[in-house]
């Protein structure tokens, strides 16, 4: 006869990744990772800030492709009434090409990293780049957290356990490389944009 506890053990590891780690936690720990690479953006702009360009280096959240609202609270039914177990929606397909089949989006939003750059008048230009977080399906601490371009490029990873508990002294290195090579094209782009704009001014 199975034993009931036992039972409830399995089903519950059932939820683990092969590392552990709950889908929750693997969200987690990318969440981290963007966190920590809009923080570098913002110190590195921090050192030679200017009155012609502005930066905004932010973790955007936004719902997920296909994803329904949440249903409103139902009346309570007489115990006498039986239910249907709740239907289980299939996952959102990722609007992003070129998805490693291994990584998934987080489960309950999109989380990307945003970094905008703003010119002044009179040669008002935005540049704006957009860095889209992927976890492993099934996550150990030598898979990577990665981040995707929406064209599917794959610009940095990073492994879980580079991440978790503390960012190792390596991983912050190449989040400061990271942060120069991405803040740079950037900034090349918006040099063209304002040159382009003056010049037509001038003319």
């Amino acid at each position: 006869m199975p034993n009931p506890m036992s039972e409830l053990a399995d089903i519950e590891r059932l939820y683990l990744t092969r590392g552990g780690y709950t889908d929750e936690q693997v969200d987690e720990f990318g969440a981290k990772l963007l966190n920590i690479i809009s923080e570098e953006l913002t110190k590195l702009y921090a050192q030679r800030p200017s009155a012609k360009v502005t930066l905004n280096a932010s973790v955007s959240l936004t719902a997920l492709p296909n994803a329904k609202p949440p249903k409103p609270p139902q009346p309570r039914r007489s115990m006498r009434t039986p239910t249907a177990p709740p239907a289980i929606a299939p996952p959102p397909t990722p609007p992003v090409s070129n998805v490693p089949s291994t990584h998934r989006e987080p489960l309950r939003q999109r989380r990307a990293l945003s970094v905008v750059l703003s010119s002044t008048a009179p040669a008002r230009s935005t540049v704006a780049r957009n860095y889209i977080l992927f976890v492993p399906k099934d996550a150990a601490g030598d898979d990577d957290l990665k981040l995707l371009t929406p064209e599917g490029n794959d610009v940095f990873s990073a492994r879980v356990d580079e991440v978790q508990p503390t960012i190792s002294g390596i991983l912050q290195f190449r989040l400061n490389m990271f942060a120069e090579r991405i803040l740079g094209d950037a900034l090349t782009a918006m040099k063209v944009l304002v040159a382009t704009a003056m010049q037509a001014r001038r003319q």
